[in-house]
C-alpha cells in the first residue's frame, strides 16, 4: 500500500495533529485512562496484524497498570495509599518517577514540583467554583508543599504529615513511553502514543511522523517525544484575569502569563514535565534550562511565539 494515510489523532488539550504513511497495514487503538484519551499506533504486515492487535492490548494494559500507581483520584491508587499513610515500601514504578521528577525539579529552578499535590487540589475545587482560592488556604497548602517534607531511603518513602503527591504533569508522559517501550519489546517499533496530548514516538515510518503545532506549523519527527501545556482548555477567570490550571510553586497561584508551550525532548517523560516547568519559568530563564537540557522549547503567547533551540 503506497501514498500517506491521515491518522486524524486530535491531540486532546493541546490541538496537536499527527499523520503517517502506512508501510502495510495500520494497526491502532484508543481507550480513556488518567483522565484522558489514550491513543496507540502501529505498523504492521498484513500477517502480523493479529500479533499487532494483541501487542496495543498489553500496551494499554501497561497504561492501566500505571494508572494504578499514579492517580491521584483513585483512593485505592499507590500514591493515594501513600499519602494516606504518611509512608511506606513503593513499588519500582513509583520510586522510578519519583527519583526522575526530583532530577527535573532540580534541573528546572523549582518550576515543576510533584509534592505540591495539596496546592493543585485546592485550585481543581477554585476552578469547579469559580473561585480564587483564599490567600490563607494557599498559604496552608504550600506550607506542605517542598521536596524538603519528602525522604527517599531505598523503597521506603516517608512524607511529612499533610504532604500530598500530584504525577499529574509527568505520569502520562511516562505512561507513553511505557507503551512505546511494551510495543517494541512486542516487535513493533514503528509505534506512536498519544496520551492525551503528550507525543511518545517509537520508530517512524520512512517519511517520519508529521505533528502540527499549536500555531499551525507542522514539523516531522522520526524520534521523540513533544508535549504541550497551557491554559487554554484549563483555567478560572476572576475579574477580568485569567489563572492557568499551571502553578507557580514558588507562589502557589495559577499562572497569569498566558502561554501555551511546547517541547520537544528525547521521551516523553521529560516532554510532559517540562512543558509545564517553562510555563512557569521566567521567559528570561527558559533559554539557559533549555540548553542545559538539551530540548527544544516553543512558547505562544498573545504577541507571538518565542522559541529556545539549543
Amino acid at each position: 500500500m503506497s501514498g500517506k494515510l491521515r491518522l486524524g489523532l486530535w491531540l486532546a488539550l493541546v490541538g496537536l495533529t499527527v499523520t503517517g504513511p502506512v508501510a502495510a497495514q495500520r494497526v491502532n487503538g484508543a481507550r480513556d485512562l488518567m483522565g484522558s484519551r489514550f491513543s496507540i499506533v502501529i505498523e504492521a504486515s498484513s500477517e502480523d496484524a493479529p500479533a499487532a492487535k494483541e501487542a496495543v492490548d498489553a500496551a494499554f494494559r501497561r497504561i492501566e497498570d500505571l494508572e494504578a500507581v499514579f492517580s491521584d483520584h483513585d483512593p485505592d491508587s499507590e500514591v493515594s495509599r501513600l499519602v494516606a499513610s504518611g509512608g511506606g515500601e513503593v513499588s519500582a514504578d513509583f520510586l522510578k518517577l519519583l527519583q526522575i521528577s526530583r532530577e527535573i525539579h532540580r534541573e528546572t529552578e523549582g518550576a515543576f514540583d510533584v509534592t505540591i499535590g495539596n496546592l493543585t487540589r485546592l485550585w481543581r475545587r477554585s476552578m469547579r467554583r469559580g473561585s480564587l482560592p483564599t490567600a490563607a488556604e494557599v498559604n496552608s497548602a504550600a506550607q506542605a508543599s517542598g521536596w524538603d517534607l519528602v525522604t527517599v531511603d531505598g523503597r521506603l518513602v516517608t512524607l511529612e504529615e499533610g504532604v500530598r503527591l500530584d504525577f499529574g504533569a509527568v505520569a502520562k508522559g511516562f505512561a507513553a513511553d511505557e507503551a512505546v517501550e511494551v510495543l517494541r519489546e512486542s516487535g513493533f517499533p514503528v509505534a506512536l502514543v498519544d496520551a492525551g496530548g503528550d507525543v511518545s514516538m517509537g520508530d517512524s515510518p520512512p517519511d517520519g511522523w508529521k505533528i502540527e503545532f499549536p500555531d499551525g506549523t507542522t514539523r516531522t519527527f522520526h524520534q521523540g517525544a513533544v508535549a504541550t501545556s497551557g491554559d487554554h482548555y484549563r483555567h478560572v477567570e476572576v475579574g477580568g484575569e485569567r489563572y492557568s490550571h499551571v502553578l507557580d510553586p514558588a507562589t502557589g497561584m495559577g499562572m497569569t502569563d498566558r502561554r501555551t508551550t511546547t517541547v520537544i525532548a528525547a521521551n516523553g517523560t521529560w516532554a510532559d514535565a517540562l512543558a509545564s516547568a517553562f510555563s512557569v519559568l521566567p521567559i528570561d530563564h527558559c533559554g539557559r534550562v533549555a540548553n542545559a537540557l538539551d530540548v527544544s522549547v516553543y512558547i505562544q503567547r498573545p504577541d507571538g511565539v518565542t522559541q529556545f533551540l539549543p
